[in-house]
């Protein structure tokens, strides 16, 4: 828990504490009547774990975002495309595009009804 969580401890039981190592002890939170406020430190507590695994997560985030290099990264996608990968790729995005395309006059609804 970072500090701003143990201030939030202090203030909910009323309670200052010393948050030195070598002073803090467990006496010190069971002397506050820490179980009269379990479900408010419950909370406290959760919000704690739930901020530090955002801040895990961004941290991870910010370190891959450091380690790309020109078209390196660090995951799935390890290595830019050759110039003739590249130029078949787009060669198959121009050859979909124009399929799909009669592809969409061949399949459109049709303006009869059944019956008529």
């Amino acid at each position: 828990m970072r500090e701003r969580h143990w201030k939030e401890v202090m203030s909910i039981t009323g309670h200052d504490l010393n948050l030195a190592e070598d002073v803090f002890k467990l006496q010190h939170l069971l002397d506050c009547n820490i179980l009269k406020y379990r479900e408010e430190i419950e909370d406290l507590t959760g919000a704690a774990v739930k901020e530090e695994q955002i801040e895990n997560k961004l941290a991870a985030i910010q370190v891959r975002a450091a380690a790309r290099v020109e078209g390196v990264a660090m995951g799935p996608c390890t290595q830019r495309p050759s110039a003739s990968e590249e130029a078949g790729c787009r060669c198959e995005r121009t050859w979909w595009r124009r399929w799909t395309g009669r592809a969409s006059t061949w399949c459109s609804p049709s303006t009869r009804r059944a019956g008529r």
